[in-house]
C-alpha cells in the first residue's frame, strides 16, 4: 500500500475540491428544499462560498427541477389547443352550412320581394293552373285526355287531313309536343303554320281546327298523333310528334283555326303554344273579345292582323313580332335575334291600375307605335296611367307615342334603352313631365319636331350627334315648342339631358318611382351610338 504525502494529497486542499473543474457534481435533487452537493461539502468543511457564487448555483438548479414540471404542463395544453382547433373548423362548417342553406334563400326571396315592390310592373306568371299547365311546353298532356285522334279524312302516300269541332269553352289552345328539350336534330324537320282567322258560315257555333300533316314515310305517319283534347273546362288541339326522327324524315302541318261569327264572342284565355311555327292572325278585333291571350312558342313567328285583349303576352325566339295589339291592362312582347314592328294601343279606363307595356328584343331593330287613350272623366288620383318599357341591344330603337282622338292627356312613364344602338323616341304635345335622355361614349339631344309616326321618326337624321357637342348652361327654351308648352333643361351635358316640359307653373316636388302627381317621365338610354328624344309640336 503507498501512502502518499499530505502535500500530494488532492482532498487535503478544501480549495483545491472546490475550484477543481474535475469534480463530480452530483445531480439536483428534484426536492428544493435539500441543498446540492456542493454546497454541503463546503458547509461540512467550514468553506463559506460567497454569496454571488450560492446564488449562481441555486439558479443553475432551478430551471432544472422546473424543466420536469414544463415538461409535464405542456403536452395538456398542446392538445387542447389542437381539439379547440379542429371544433372551431367544425363550427365553421356548420355555420357555413346553415347559412348557405337557410341564409341564402331568405335574402333571395327578400330582394326578390323588394325588387317587386320598386318596379312598376306587375309580376309575371299569374295565370291559372289549367294555364300553366297547357303552355308549359316541357309537360307533355296525356294522350288518355284525348276524345279523339287521328281521324283523318283523306289520305295520299306523303299527306293527311282531318277537321275537329272544338267547343269554346273558358281555355282554347293550340299546343304540341315540341320543345327545346328535345334533340335539336329534330327540331329542323319538324314545322308547320297556324292560321287563325273567322268562319265565312254564319251559322257556325263552334270552333272548327282543320289539319293537313305531310310527312315523309308512312312509319312516320303512324308515330303522329293529332288529337282533339278536353282538358278541366278547356279544349283544343295538340299535336304528338316523336322524337326519333332521322335525318331523312320531315314532318309539317298546315293548322287552321277559324272563330265563329256569332256576337258577341268572349273567350276567357287562348293560348298556342307550337314551336317551329308560323302563326298569323286575321283581324279578330270585331269579332272576338279575349281576356287572356297567350301566343309563341321557339322560333315561332307571330304574325297579327288586329287582335283585342286584355292581357296579351307573345314570347318567342328566333322569330319575329309583328303587328297591331289592342290591350286595357298588360301587353308583354318578347324574341331575341329577331326584329319587333308592332303597332300598338293602350286604352285605360282612368279608374283602374296602369296599364303596362313591355317590348324587348335584342341583336335586331325594335320599332313602336302607341297610341294612348284615356277617357275624359279619368280619375286624377289614379296616377300613371301608362307604364312602358322598351328595351333592345346592338340594334336601333325607335318609339313613337301620341293620343288617340278624344282622349284625355295621360299621365306616361316610359324606359327605352339600346345598347350599341341609336334610341330615338317622340311623344306628341299632349305629355307633361320631366325627362332624362342620356348616352355613354355618345351625344344625346332632345328637340322638337312635327313627326307624327313611327315610319317619319325612322327617316330622321341623327347623325349630326356623332360629332362633338358640348353644352353646359341650364335654363328655359321656349322655341320650336308649342305656343304655351315651356321646356326648361336642369342638365346640359354632350351625353346627358335631363329636364321638364309642360305648360307652367312647373310642380315643385319632381316625381318619385312611388309619387308621380300628374307628371310622366321619360327615360331615354344609349350605349355608343346617339340618344335623342321629340316633342311634338
Amino acid at each position: 500500500m503507498i501512502i502518499l504525502d499530505d502535500s500530494e494529497d488532492p482532498f487535503s486542499d478544501p480549495d483545491k475540491l472546490i475550484a477543481d473543474s474535475r469534480s463530480v457534481h452530483r445531480p439536483a435533487t428534484p426536492t428544493p428544499s435539500l441543498p446540492s452537493y456542493e454546497i454541503s461539502q463546503s458547509q461540512a468543511q467550514g468553506v463559506q462560498c460567497p454569496p454571488e457564487e450560492l446564488e449562481a448555483q441555486t439558479h443553475r438548479q432551478e430551471p432544472d427541477q422546473q424543466q420536469p414540471e414544463k415538461a409535464a404542463r405542456k403536452w395538456w395544453p398542446k392538445n387542447a389547443h389542437r381539439r379547440f382547433r379542429r371544433a372551431l373548423l367544425y363550427a365553421l362548417v356548420v355555420y357555413f352550412v346553415i347559412t348557405v342553406a337557410v341564409g341564402v334563400p331568405i335574402i333571395v326571396v327578400k330582394l326578390r320581394h323588394r325588387a317587386s315592390e320598386h318596379s312598376p310592373f306587375p309580376p309575371k306568371g299569374g295565370s291559372s293552373s289549367s294555364l300553366s299547365l297547357i303552355s308549359d311546353s316541357a309537360t307533355t298532356l296525356p294522350k288518355s285526355l284525348a276524345v279523339g285522334c287521328n281521324a283523318w279524312t283523306e289520305h295520299t302516300p306523303s299527306s293527311s287531313t282531318l277537321q275537329y269541332n272544338v267547343h269554346l269553352n273558358s281555355l282554347v289552345f293550340l299546343q304540341s309536343n315540341v320543345s327545346y328539350q328535345s334533340d335539336p336534330s329534330t327540331l329542323q324537320d319538324i314545322s308547320g303554320t297556324l292560321s287563325v282567322g273567322i268562319n265565312a258560315d254564319p251559322y257556325a257555333r263552334d270552333g272548327i281546327v282543320s289539319v293537313a300533316m305531310y310527312y315523309s314515310s308512312q312509319s312516320l305517319k303512324d308515330q303522329t298523333s293529332v288529337c282533339l283534347m278536353n282538358v278541366s273546362n278547356s279544349s283544343g288541339l295538340y299535336l304528338y310528334v316523336p322524337s326519333n326522327l332521322s335525318a331523312s324524315d320531315s314532318l309539317s302541318f298546315n293548322v287552321t283555326f277559324l272563330f265563329p261569327q256569332a256576337q258577341p264572342l268572349y273567350i276567357s284565355e287562348f293560348v298556342t303554344m307550337l314551336p317551329h311555327f308560323a302563326q298569323y292572325f286575321e283581324s279578330l278585333s270585331d269579332w272576338v273579345s279575349f281576356d287572356k291571350v297567350t301566343l309563341g312558342g321557339p322560333q315561332s313567328l307571330v304574325s297579327v292582323a288586329s287582335i283585342d285583349a286584355t292581357s296579351l303576352e307573345v314570347k318567342t325566339a328566333l322569330a319575329g313580332i309583328q303587328g297591331n295589339f289592342n290591350v286595357t291592362e298588360s301587353l308583354v312582347l318578347e324574341t331575341v335575334s329577331a326584329p319587333i314592328d308592332v303597332n300598338i294601343s293602350l286604352h285605360n279606363s282612368g279608374h283602374a291600375e296602369p296599364t303596362f307595356l313591355d317590348v324587348s328584343t335584342g341583336n335586331a331593330p325594335l320599332n313602336a307605335s302607341v297610341c294612348l287613350f284615356l277617357p275624359q272623366d279619368a280619375d286624377s288620383s289614379r296616377m300613371p296611367n301608362f307604364i312602358t318599357r322598351f328595351e333592345t341591344f346592338n340594334a336601333p330603337l325607335t318609339v313613337f307615342v301620341d293620343h288617340a282622338p278624344g282622349s284625355a292627356a295621360g299621365v306616361l312613364r316610359l324606359r327605352a334603352e339600346s345598347s350599341v344602338g341609336q334610341a330615338l323616341v317622340a311623344v306628341d304635345s299632349a305629355y307633361t313631365g320631366v325627362f332624362d335622355v342620356s348616352t355613354t361614349f355618345a351625344t344625346a339631344d332632345v328637340f322638337s319636331s312635327n313627326v307624327n309616326s313611327v315610319a317619319q321618326l325612322a327617316q330622321v337624321d341623327v347623325s349630326y350627334l356623332d360629332g362633338d357637342v358640348v353644352s353646359t348652361s341650364t335654363g328655359t327654351t321656349n322655341a320650336d315648342v308649342e305656343m304655351g308648352r315651356t321646356l326648361i333643361f336642369d342638365t346640359m351635358q354632350s351625353s346627358r339631358l335631363t329636364g321638364w316640359v309642360g305648360v307652367p307653373p312647373r310642380p315643385s316636388v319632381p316625381p318619385t318611382p312611388k309619387y308621380f302627381g300628374r307628371q310622366g317621365g321619360i327615360e331615354v338610354i344609349s350605349t355608343l351610338s346617339p340618344a335623342a328624344l321629340l316633342f311634338g309640336t
